[in-house]
Protein backbone atom coordinates (compact mmCIF):
# COMPACT_ATOMS: atom_id res chain seq x y z
CA UNK A 1 0.00 0.00 0.00
CA UNK A 2 1.64 3.54 -0.69
CA UNK A 3 0.99 6.80 0.60
CA UNK A 4 -1.22 9.55 -1.24
CA UNK A 5 0.51 12.19 -2.82
CA UNK A 6 -0.83 15.37 -3.63
CA UNK A 7 0.79 18.29 -5.24
CA UNK A 8 -0.33 22.14 -6.07
CA UNK A 9 -3.30 20.77 -7.38
CA UNK A 10 -5.60 23.77 -9.24
CA UNK A 11 -9.19 22.80 -10.03
CA UNK A 12 -10.11 26.34 -12.41
CA UNK A 13 -14.25 26.27 -13.77
CA UNK A 14 -15.76 28.71 -16.27
CA UNK A 15 -18.56 31.26 -14.69
CA UNK A 16 -20.80 33.46 -16.24
CA UNK A 17 -19.70 37.18 -16.30
CA UNK A 18 -22.55 39.01 -14.65
CA UNK A 19 -24.26 41.72 -16.52
CA UNK A 20 -22.25 44.27 -14.52
CA UNK A 21 -22.89 47.22 -17.52
CA UNK A 22 -25.25 48.06 -20.18
CA UNK A 23 -22.86 46.92 -23.19
CA UNK A 24 -22.36 43.74 -21.64
CA UNK A 25 -26.16 43.16 -21.04
CA UNK A 26 -26.97 44.04 -24.50
CA UNK A 27 -24.40 42.10 -26.12
CA UNK A 28 -25.69 39.28 -24.23
CA UNK A 29 -29.01 39.88 -25.29
CA UNK A 30 -28.87 40.35 -28.92
CA UNK A 31 -25.97 37.36 -29.14
CA UNK A 32 -27.26 35.18 -27.01
CA UNK A 33 -23.70 34.70 -25.77
CA UNK A 34 -22.58 34.54 -21.96
CA UNK A 35 -19.40 35.98 -21.06
CA UNK A 36 -17.21 33.76 -18.64
CA UNK A 37 -14.87 34.43 -16.31
CA UNK A 38 -11.97 31.68 -14.61
CA UNK A 39 -13.01 30.04 -11.11
CA UNK A 40 -10.76 29.09 -9.04
CA UNK A 41 -12.22 26.36 -7.03
CA UNK A 42 -9.21 24.90 -5.39
CA UNK A 43 -5.96 26.61 -5.76
CA UNK A 44 -2.34 25.07 -5.13
CA UNK A 45 -3.21 22.37 -3.03
CA UNK A 46 -0.33 20.42 -1.79
CA UNK A 47 0.04 17.16 0.97
CA UNK A 48 0.87 14.05 1.70
CA UNK A 49 -0.48 11.27 3.67
CA UNK A 50 1.18 7.82 4.87
CA UNK A 51 -1.10 4.53 4.95
CA UNK A 52 -3.02 4.78 8.20
CA UNK A 53 -3.65 8.54 8.67
CA UNK A 54 -6.49 10.72 8.48
CA UNK A 55 -6.75 14.42 7.18
CA UNK A 56 -9.58 16.23 8.45
CA UNK A 57 -10.91 18.83 5.45
CA UNK A 58 -12.39 21.86 7.31
CA UNK A 59 -13.71 25.23 6.24
CA UNK A 60 -16.60 27.11 5.49
CA UNK A 61 -19.68 26.17 3.04
CA UNK A 62 -18.08 27.24 -0.76
CA UNK A 63 -14.49 26.62 0.62
CA UNK A 64 -13.85 24.01 -1.69
CA UNK A 65 -13.89 20.65 0.38
CA UNK A 66 -16.31 18.93 -1.83
CA UNK A 67 -14.28 19.62 -5.21
CA UNK A 68 -11.13 18.36 -3.36
CA UNK A 69 -12.76 15.35 -2.74
CA UNK A 70 -14.05 14.66 -5.99
CA UNK A 71 -10.17 15.21 -7.30
CA UNK A 72 -8.95 12.86 -5.07
CA UNK A 73 -11.37 10.63 -6.09
CA UNK A 74 -10.98 11.36 -9.85
CA UNK A 75 -14.30 12.46 -10.39
CA UNK A 76 -13.01 15.93 -11.37
CA UNK A 77 -10.25 16.60 -13.24
CA UNK A 78 -7.18 18.80 -11.60
CA UNK A 79 -6.80 22.35 -14.03
CA UNK A 80 -3.01 21.72 -13.09
CA UNK A 81 -0.84 19.73 -10.58
CA UNK A 82 -1.44 16.07 -9.45
CA UNK A 83 -2.62 13.76 -7.40
CA UNK A 84 -0.91 10.03 -6.71
CA UNK A 85 -2.37 6.69 -5.18
CA UNK A 86 -2.09 3.37 -5.91
CA UNK A 87 -4.62 1.43 -4.44
CA UNK A 88 -8.21 1.03 -4.16
CA UNK A 89 -10.48 4.34 -3.55
CA UNK A 90 -14.08 4.37 -1.75
CA UNK A 91 -15.65 7.67 -2.33
CA UNK A 92 -18.52 8.59 -0.25
CA UNK A 93 -19.87 11.75 -1.52
CA UNK A 94 -23.83 11.61 -2.47
CA UNK A 95 -24.28 8.65 -1.83
CA UNK A 96 -28.00 8.19 -0.83
CA UNK A 97 -27.93 8.11 -5.12
CA UNK A 98 -27.23 4.38 -4.85
CA UNK A 99 -30.29 3.47 -3.50
CA UNK A 100 -33.51 2.90 -5.07
CA UNK A 101 -36.77 3.06 -3.07
CA UNK A 102 -38.94 0.81 -4.89
CA UNK A 103 -36.52 -2.34 -3.92
CA UNK A 104 -36.00 -3.91 -1.18
CA UNK A 105 -33.61 -4.17 1.62
CA UNK A 106 -31.46 -6.60 0.47
CA UNK A 107 -31.45 -5.57 -3.45
CA UNK A 108 -30.26 -2.88 -2.53
CA UNK A 109 -27.66 -4.36 -0.44
CA UNK A 110 -26.58 -5.99 -3.22
CA UNK A 111 -26.73 -3.13 -5.33
CA UNK A 112 -24.20 -1.30 -2.58
CA UNK A 113 -22.30 -4.81 -3.01
CA UNK A 114 -21.52 -4.85 -6.59
CA UNK A 115 -21.45 -0.97 -6.37
CA UNK A 116 -18.05 -1.14 -3.80
CA UNK A 117 -16.38 -4.03 -5.54
CA UNK A 118 -16.77 -6.36 -2.73
CA UNK A 119 -14.99 -9.44 -3.54
CA UNK A 120 -17.33 -12.64 -3.81
CA UNK A 121 -20.79 -13.08 -4.70
CA UNK A 122 -23.35 -10.19 -4.32
CA UNK A 123 -25.87 -12.07 -2.47
CA UNK A 124 -23.05 -13.24 0.17
CA UNK A 125 -21.81 -9.84 0.61
CA UNK A 126 -25.76 -8.20 0.79
CA UNK A 127 -25.79 -10.73 4.04
CA UNK A 128 -22.71 -9.52 5.74
CA UNK A 129 -23.68 -5.44 4.75
CA UNK A 130 -27.55 -6.27 6.05
CA UNK A 131 -25.91 -7.48 9.47
CA UNK A 132 -23.31 -5.14 9.95
CA UNK A 133 -25.85 -2.29 9.48
CA UNK A 134 -28.57 -4.00 11.64
CA UNK A 135 -30.82 -4.35 9.09
CA UNK A 136 -31.35 -8.22 8.44
CA UNK A 137 -34.88 -8.23 10.15
CA UNK A 138 -35.69 -6.00 7.71
CA UNK A 139 -34.57 -7.81 4.89
CA UNK A 140 -37.86 -7.68 2.88
CA UNK A 141 -38.78 -3.76 3.74
CA UNK A 142 -38.76 -1.79 0.34
CA UNK A 143 -35.59 0.51 1.26
CA UNK A 144 -38.44 3.91 0.94
CA UNK A 145 -40.01 2.80 4.25
CA UNK A 146 -37.12 3.27 5.96
CA UNK A 147 -35.76 6.28 7.78
CA UNK A 148 -33.41 8.42 6.07
CA UNK A 149 -30.33 7.38 9.00
CA UNK A 150 -31.37 3.33 8.52
CA UNK A 151 -31.39 3.88 4.66
CA UNK A 152 -27.76 5.13 4.35
CA UNK A 153 -26.44 2.66 6.69
CA UNK A 154 -26.20 -0.03 3.82
CA UNK A 155 -24.25 2.35 1.57
CA UNK A 156 -22.21 3.08 4.46
CA UNK A 157 -21.25 -0.45 5.83
CA UNK A 158 -20.86 -1.73 2.48
CA UNK A 159 -17.45 1.22 1.67
CA UNK A 160 -16.80 -0.13 5.17
CA UNK A 161 -16.72 -3.72 4.07
CA UNK A 162 -15.00 -3.05 0.52
CA UNK A 163 -11.17 -3.43 1.76
CA UNK A 164 -10.31 0.11 0.12
CA UNK A 165 -7.12 1.40 1.09
CA UNK A 166 -8.30 5.30 0.68
CA UNK A 167 -11.46 6.00 1.73
CA UNK A 168 -12.98 9.82 0.90
CA UNK A 169 -15.74 11.02 2.91
CA UNK A 170 -18.01 14.40 2.49
CA UNK A 171 -19.73 15.61 5.40
CA UNK A 172 -21.59 12.17 6.55
CA UNK A 173 -19.11 10.70 8.66
CA UNK A 174 -21.02 8.03 10.45
CA UNK A 175 -24.80 7.47 10.11
CA UNK A 176 -27.80 6.83 12.02
CA UNK A 177 -28.45 6.90 15.90
CA UNK A 178 -25.62 7.55 18.59
CA UNK A 179 -24.74 3.99 19.00
CA UNK A 180 -24.57 3.29 15.40
CA UNK A 181 -22.28 6.00 14.93
CA UNK A 182 -20.26 4.80 17.30
CA UNK A 183 -20.18 1.76 15.50
CA UNK A 184 -19.07 3.63 12.23
CA UNK A 185 -16.46 5.36 13.84
CA UNK A 186 -15.14 2.06 15.19
CA UNK A 187 -15.04 0.79 12.26
CA UNK A 188 -12.98 3.43 10.70
CA UNK A 189 -10.33 3.73 12.93
CA UNK A 190 -9.76 -0.21 12.60
CA UNK A 191 -9.81 -0.01 8.85
CA UNK A 192 -7.02 3.02 9.99
CA UNK A 193 -5.23 0.67 12.10
CA UNK A 194 -4.66 -1.64 8.91
CA UNK A 195 -3.06 0.85 7.15
CA UNK A 196 -6.20 2.73 5.17
CA UNK A 197 -6.05 6.36 4.60
CA UNK A 198 -9.41 8.39 5.49
CA UNK A 199 -9.87 11.51 4.54
CA UNK A 200 -12.96 13.82 5.27
CA UNK A 201 -14.63 16.88 5.02
CA UNK A 202 -15.99 18.46 7.72
CA UNK A 203 -17.68 21.05 10.31
CA UNK A 204 -17.55 19.53 13.30
CA UNK A 205 -14.21 20.39 14.34
CA UNK A 206 -14.21 18.07 17.67
CA UNK A 207 -15.22 15.08 15.52
CA UNK A 208 -11.85 16.18 13.20
CA UNK A 209 -9.55 16.16 16.53
CA UNK A 210 -11.65 12.96 17.40
CA UNK A 211 -10.84 11.00 14.66
CA UNK A 212 -7.84 13.21 12.72
CA UNK A 213 -4.34 13.18 13.09
CA UNK A 214 -3.58 16.10 9.83
CA UNK A 215 -6.29 19.14 9.42
CA UNK A 216 -6.51 21.29 5.90
CA UNK A 217 -8.41 23.92 6.23
CA UNK A 218 -9.57 26.02 2.98
CA UNK A 219 -10.71 29.64 2.55
CA UNK A 220 -11.89 30.22 -0.73
CA UNK A 221 -10.26 27.32 -2.21
CA UNK A 222 -7.12 28.01 -0.69
CA UNK A 223 -4.92 26.65 1.77
CA UNK A 224 -4.86 28.52 5.12
CA UNK A 225 -3.72 25.51 7.44
CA UNK A 226 -1.93 22.50 7.18
CA UNK A 227 -0.84 20.84 10.36
CA UNK A 228 -1.52 18.42 13.35
CA UNK A 229 -5.08 18.72 14.15
CA UNK A 230 -4.38 20.19 17.25
CA UNK A 231 -3.40 23.23 16.07
CA UNK A 232 -6.82 23.86 14.20
CA UNK A 233 -7.77 27.39 14.17
CA UNK A 234 -11.38 28.09 14.66
CA UNK A 235 -12.68 29.28 11.36
CA UNK A 236 -13.59 32.89 11.96
CA UNK A 237 -17.77 31.69 10.73
CA UNK A 238 -17.67 28.18 12.49
CA UNK A 239 -19.82 29.78 15.37
CA UNK A 240 -20.47 33.29 13.58
CA UNK A 241 -24.06 33.19 11.85
CA UNK A 242 -26.19 32.46 14.95
CA UNK A 243 -23.96 34.96 17.35
CA UNK A 244 -23.48 37.61 14.50
CA UNK A 245 -27.66 37.39 13.76
CA UNK A 246 -27.61 38.13 17.51
CA UNK A 247 -25.66 40.67 17.89
CA UNK A 248 -26.83 42.50 14.51
CA UNK A 249 -29.70 42.67 17.02
CA UNK A 250 -28.10 44.58 19.12
CA UNK A 251 -27.37 47.43 16.90
CA UNK A 252 -30.98 49.24 16.81
CA UNK A 253 -31.31 50.28 20.29
CA UNK A 254 -28.54 51.86 19.60
CA UNK A 255 -29.26 53.65 16.34
CA UNK A 256 -32.19 54.31 17.37
CA UNK A 257 -30.97 56.21 20.59
CA UNK A 258 -28.66 58.13 18.08
CA UNK A 259 -31.47 59.28 15.30
CA UNK A 260 -33.63 60.42 18.30
CA UNK A 261 -30.64 62.50 19.21
CA UNK A 262 -30.58 63.79 16.12
CA UNK A 263 -33.87 65.19 15.77
CA UNK A 264 -35.66 62.24 13.73
CA UNK A 265 -39.02 61.13 14.98
CA UNK A 266 -39.44 57.24 15.04
CA UNK A 267 -42.99 55.53 14.27
CA UNK A 268 -44.01 52.36 15.58
CA UNK A 269 -45.54 50.80 11.58
CA UNK A 270 -48.41 48.75 11.53
CA UNK A 271 -47.79 45.19 11.13
CA UNK A 272 -48.65 43.48 7.80
CA UNK A 273 -51.51 41.80 6.67
CA UNK A 274 -51.64 38.03 6.09
CA UNK A 275 -53.03 38.72 1.87
CA UNK A 276 -49.95 41.38 2.13
CA UNK A 277 -47.48 38.74 2.85
CA UNK A 278 -49.51 36.46 0.02
CA UNK A 279 -48.54 39.08 -2.28
CA UNK A 280 -44.91 37.35 -2.20
CA UNK A 281 -45.29 34.11 -0.60
CA UNK A 282 -47.13 31.01 -0.62
CA UNK A 283 -49.67 29.67 1.52
CA UNK A 284 -47.86 26.74 2.88
CA UNK A 285 -44.72 29.10 3.94
CA UNK A 286 -47.49 31.40 5.69
CA UNK A 287 -48.89 27.97 7.15
CA UNK A 288 -45.08 27.65 8.78
CA UNK A 289 -44.62 31.50 9.95
CA UNK A 290 -48.21 30.87 11.77
CA UNK A 291 -46.51 27.57 12.97
CA UNK A 292 -43.24 28.69 14.10
CA UNK A 293 -41.71 25.18 14.24
CA UNK A 294 -38.50 24.84 12.14
CA UNK A 295 -36.76 21.73 12.76
CA UNK A 296 -33.26 22.31 13.97
CA UNK A 297 -32.22 21.09 10.86
CA UNK A 298 -34.40 23.33 8.76
CA UNK A 299 -32.69 26.38 10.40
CA UNK A 300 -29.24 24.85 9.11
CA UNK A 301 -30.64 24.39 5.50
CA UNK A 302 -32.18 27.81 5.62
CA UNK A 303 -30.44 29.80 8.07
CA UNK A 304 -32.73 30.82 10.33
CA UNK A 305 -30.80 30.78 13.37
CA UNK A 306 -32.84 31.39 16.47
CA UNK A 307 -36.53 31.25 14.46
CA UNK A 308 -38.39 31.23 17.21
CA UNK A 309 -37.61 34.96 18.02
CA UNK A 310 -37.02 35.39 14.09
CA UNK A 311 -40.45 34.17 12.40
CA UNK A 312 -42.82 36.12 14.71
CA UNK A 313 -41.50 39.36 13.19
CA UNK A 314 -42.05 38.34 9.85
CA UNK A 315 -45.30 40.51 10.20
CA UNK A 316 -43.93 43.43 11.86
CA UNK A 317 -40.37 43.53 8.88
CA UNK A 318 -42.87 43.48 6.10
CA UNK A 319 -45.71 45.97 7.45
CA UNK A 320 -42.55 48.53 8.55
CA UNK A 321 -40.85 48.25 4.27
CA UNK A 322 -44.87 49.00 3.57
CA UNK A 323 -45.06 51.92 5.67
CA UNK A 324 -41.85 53.24 4.85
CA UNK A 325 -42.31 52.70 1.19
CA UNK A 326 -46.01 54.37 1.18
CA UNK A 327 -44.44 57.42 2.53
CA UNK A 328 -41.90 57.84 0.12
CA UNK A 329 -44.02 57.04 -2.88
CA UNK A 330 -46.80 59.62 -0.97
CA UNK A 331 -44.45 62.14 -0.91
CA UNK A 332 -42.19 61.96 -3.87
CA UNK A 333 -39.16 61.80 -1.48
CA UNK A 334 -37.78 59.43 1.29
CA UNK A 335 -38.82 56.18 3.11
CA UNK A 336 -37.28 54.52 5.86
CA UNK A 337 -37.59 51.32 7.53
CA UNK A 338 -33.96 50.10 9.28
CA UNK A 339 -34.72 46.85 10.22
CA UNK A 340 -35.94 45.79 6.45
CA UNK A 341 -34.12 44.29 3.75
CA UNK A 342 -34.77 40.15 3.57
CA UNK A 343 -33.38 39.79 0.46
CA UNK A 344 -33.14 35.86 0.73
CA UNK A 345 -36.80 34.90 1.45
CA UNK A 346 -38.28 33.24 -1.70
CA UNK A 347 -42.01 32.58 -1.98
CA UNK A 348 -41.85 29.20 -0.52
CA UNK A 349 -39.80 29.98 2.56
CA UNK A 350 -37.26 32.16 4.83
CA UNK A 351 -33.47 31.40 4.61
CA UNK A 352 -30.62 33.65 5.14
CA UNK A 353 -31.94 35.59 8.92
CA UNK A 354 -34.97 36.29 6.16
CA UNK A 355 -38.23 35.10 7.39
CA UNK A 356 -40.18 37.05 4.34
CA UNK A 357 -38.68 39.12 1.83
CA UNK A 358 -39.94 42.50 2.68
CA UNK A 359 -39.16 44.66 -0.42
CA UNK A 360 -41.09 42.17 -2.51
CA UNK A 361 -44.17 42.52 -0.64
CA UNK A 362 -44.05 46.27 -0.06
CA UNK A 363 -43.32 46.25 -4.01
CA UNK A 364 -46.19 44.40 -5.03
CA UNK A 365 -48.67 46.38 -2.66
CA UNK A 366 -47.22 49.43 -4.24
CA UNK A 367 -47.93 48.09 -7.56
CA UNK A 368 -51.19 46.76 -6.72
CA UNK A 369 -52.41 50.14 -5.32
CA UNK A 370 -51.21 51.83 -8.34
CA UNK A 371 -48.82 53.85 -6.77
CA UNK A 372 -45.97 53.51 -8.58
CA UNK A 373 -45.45 51.95 -12.33
CA UNK A 374 -41.86 50.77 -12.35
CA UNK A 375 -39.94 50.37 -8.43
CA UNK A 376 -36.66 49.04 -8.52
CA UNK A 377 -35.05 47.69 -6.09
CA UNK A 378 -30.75 48.26 -5.85
CA UNK A 379 -29.25 46.16 -3.58
CA UNK A 380 -25.84 47.35 -1.78
CA UNK A 381 -25.40 44.36 1.25
CA UNK A 382 -22.30 42.20 0.41
CA UNK A 383 -24.78 38.93 0.12
CA UNK A 384 -26.42 38.59 -3.07
CA UNK A 385 -30.08 39.30 -3.35
CA UNK A 386 -30.89 35.87 -5.09
CA UNK A 387 -34.59 35.64 -3.17
CA UNK A 388 -35.52 39.29 -4.43
CA UNK A 389 -34.17 38.17 -8.43
CA UNK A 390 -35.94 35.41 -7.94
CA UNK A 391 -39.13 37.11 -7.24
CA UNK A 392 -38.71 39.48 -9.59
CA UNK A 393 -37.30 37.14 -12.30
CA UNK A 394 -40.86 38.13 -14.63
CA UNK A 395 -39.38 41.49 -14.90
CA UNK A 396 -42.00 43.54 -13.15
CA UNK A 397 -39.36 44.66 -10.85
CA UNK A 398 -36.05 45.11 -12.17
CA UNK A 399 -33.35 44.46 -9.69
CA UNK A 400 -29.63 45.45 -9.10
CA UNK A 401 -27.36 43.73 -6.72
CA UNK A 402 -23.75 44.97 -5.69
CA UNK A 403 -21.88 41.74 -3.56
CA UNK A 404 -19.40 39.45 -3.04
CA UNK A 405 -18.26 37.02 -6.00
CA UNK A 406 -18.10 34.05 -3.63
CA UNK A 407 -19.74 32.67 -0.22
CA UNK A 408 -23.70 32.96 1.06
CA UNK A 409 -25.83 32.44 -0.71
CA UNK A 410 -24.22 29.46 -2.48
CA UNK A 411 -28.26 29.13 -4.68
CA UNK A 412 -27.65 32.55 -6.59
CA UNK A 413 -30.36 33.77 -8.79
CA UNK A 414 -29.35 35.84 -11.55
CA UNK A 415 -30.44 39.56 -11.47
CA UNK A 416 -31.51 42.07 -13.78
CA UNK A 417 -27.97 43.54 -12.74
CA UNK A 418 -25.59 41.33 -10.77
CA UNK A 419 -21.75 43.33 -9.92
CA UNK A 420 -19.51 40.74 -8.27
CA UNK A 421 -16.77 41.62 -6.27
CA UNK A 422 -13.83 39.82 -5.38
CA UNK A 423 -13.72 38.71 -1.43
CA UNK A 424 -11.52 41.67 0.63
CA UNK A 425 -12.62 44.17 -2.12
CA UNK A 426 -11.34 47.25 -0.57
CA UNK A 427 -13.27 50.54 -0.64
CA UNK A 428 -11.97 51.90 -4.32
CA UNK A 429 -12.67 48.64 -6.00
CA UNK A 430 -16.17 48.66 -4.02
CA UNK A 431 -17.02 52.30 -4.88
CA UNK A 432 -16.06 52.00 -8.93
CA UNK A 433 -18.02 48.82 -9.24
CA UNK A 434 -21.05 50.16 -7.38
CA UNK A 435 -21.02 54.02 -8.59
CA UNK A 436 -20.14 52.30 -12.90
CA UNK A 437 -23.39 49.90 -11.68
CA UNK A 438 -25.82 51.87 -10.34
CA UNK A 439 -25.16 54.58 -13.40
CA UNK A 440 -25.55 51.96 -16.10
CA UNK A 441 -28.75 50.27 -14.14
CA UNK A 442 -30.94 53.24 -13.72
CA UNK A 443 -30.09 54.11 -17.26
CA UNK A 444 -31.46 50.76 -18.23
CA UNK A 445 -34.04 50.30 -16.21
CA UNK A 446 -35.67 53.91 -15.99
CA UNK A 447 -37.74 53.22 -12.91
CA UNK A 448 -40.29 55.72 -10.44
CA UNK A 449 -39.46 54.33 -7.18
CA UNK A 450 -36.37 52.72 -5.68
CA UNK A 451 -36.03 50.05 -2.64
CA UNK A 452 -32.18 51.32 -1.46
CA UNK A 453 -31.10 48.35 0.27
CA UNK A 454 -27.79 49.84 2.42
CA UNK A 455 -26.23 47.44 5.12
CA UNK A 456 -23.15 47.92 6.78
CA UNK A 457 -21.54 44.14 6.31
CA UNK A 458 -19.44 45.83 3.33
CA UNK A 459 -17.87 47.25 6.15
CA UNK A 460 -13.99 46.14 7.01
CA UNK A 461 -14.79 44.46 10.06
CA UNK A 462 -18.19 42.48 9.52
CA UNK A 463 -18.12 39.09 10.45
CA UNK A 464 -19.58 37.67 7.66
CA UNK A 465 -19.16 40.42 4.63
CA UNK A 466 -15.64 39.42 3.64
CA UNK A 467 -15.67 42.77 1.62
CA UNK A 468 -12.94 45.28 3.19
CA UNK A 469 -14.66 48.93 2.97
CA UNK A 470 -13.95 51.44 5.76
CA UNK A 471 -16.78 53.50 7.45
CA UNK A 472 -15.89 56.32 5.02
CA UNK A 473 -16.12 54.41 1.83
CA UNK A 474 -19.50 53.08 3.21
CA UNK A 475 -20.42 56.88 3.21
CA UNK A 476 -19.16 57.98 0.29
CA UNK A 477 -21.31 55.28 -1.04
CA UNK A 478 -24.41 56.68 0.34
CA UNK A 479 -23.86 60.14 -0.20
CA UNK A 480 -23.59 58.81 -4.20
CA UNK A 481 -26.57 56.73 -4.15
CA UNK A 482 -29.03 58.73 -2.15
CA UNK A 483 -27.77 62.46 -4.18
CA UNK A 484 -28.11 60.20 -7.82
CA UNK A 485 -32.07 59.47 -6.37
CA UNK A 486 -32.58 62.77 -5.22
CA UNK A 487 -31.60 64.85 -8.60
CA UNK A 488 -33.30 61.99 -10.90
CA UNK A 489 -36.17 62.76 -8.48
CA UNK A 490 -36.91 59.06 -7.68
CA UNK A 491 -38.33 58.50 -4.19
CA UNK A 492 -36.49 56.21 -2.75
CA UNK A 493 -37.10 53.34 0.58
CA UNK A 494 -34.39 52.88 2.47
CA UNK A 495 -33.54 49.40 4.70
CA UNK A 496 -30.40 48.24 6.14
CA UNK A 497 -30.59 44.63 6.37
CA UNK A 498 -27.33 43.21 7.78
CA UNK A 499 -24.71 44.00 10.00
CA UNK A 500 -21.91 41.75 11.51
CA UNK A 501 -19.90 44.00 13.12
CA UNK A 502 -19.82 45.28 16.79
CA UNK A 503 -22.95 46.74 17.74
CA UNK A 504 -21.50 50.17 18.21
CA UNK A 505 -19.77 49.85 14.40
CA UNK A 506 -23.13 48.77 13.05
CA UNK A 507 -25.06 51.31 14.55
CA UNK A 508 -22.85 54.36 13.65
CA UNK A 509 -22.80 53.33 10.21
CA UNK A 510 -26.10 52.81 9.76
CA UNK A 511 -26.70 56.43 11.35
CA UNK A 512 -24.46 57.81 8.73
CA UNK A 513 -26.30 56.20 6.01
CA UNK A 514 -29.96 57.74 6.86
CA UNK A 515 -28.27 60.72 7.88
CA UNK A 516 -26.81 60.46 3.97
CA UNK A 517 -30.15 60.04 2.49
CA UNK A 518 -31.91 62.64 4.72
CA UNK A 519 -29.51 65.52 3.63
CA UNK A 520 -29.93 64.43 0.04
CA UNK A 521 -33.71 64.14 0.00
CA UNK A 522 -33.91 67.37 2.93
CA UNK A 523 -35.49 65.13 5.17
CA UNK A 524 -33.58 66.01 7.84
CA UNK A 525 -35.43 65.14 11.14
CA UNK A 526 -38.05 63.66 9.10
CA UNK A 527 -40.28 61.00 10.73
CA UNK A 528 -38.92 57.41 10.37
CA UNK A 529 -40.69 54.15 10.82
CA UNK A 530 -39.18 51.26 13.31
Amino acid sequence: MTGLSVLAVTKTYRVELPRADALSSLIRFFSGRSPTRAFNALEDISFSLAPGSALAVCGPNGSGKTTLLKVLAGIAAPSGGSVTFAGKKVCLLGFASILQDRLSVRENARLCAVFFELPGSAAENAEKIMEAGALSDLCNARAGELSAGMRLRLPFMAALLSGADLYLIDEALAVGDAAFRAKCLAGLNALRQRGAILVFATHDQALARAMADTALMLEAGRMTFLGPVGGLPAPAQAAAPGEAFLAGLKRFALLYEQLKAAGFRLKESARATDEELLLAHTASWLARLKANDLTPEEERSRALPHSRDILPLAWRMAGGTIAAARAAAASGGLGVYPPGGGHHAFPGGGEGFSPVNDIAVAARVLLRDGAVKRPAVIDLDAHQGNGTAFIFADGAVKTFSAHRADGYPARRVRSSMDVDLPAGADGAAYLAAVKRGVEDFLELAQPDFVFALCSADAYEGDALGGLKVSEQGLRQRDEFLFKTLAEKKLPACLVLSGAYSAPEAAARINFNTIQAAAAAFGAAGAELNV
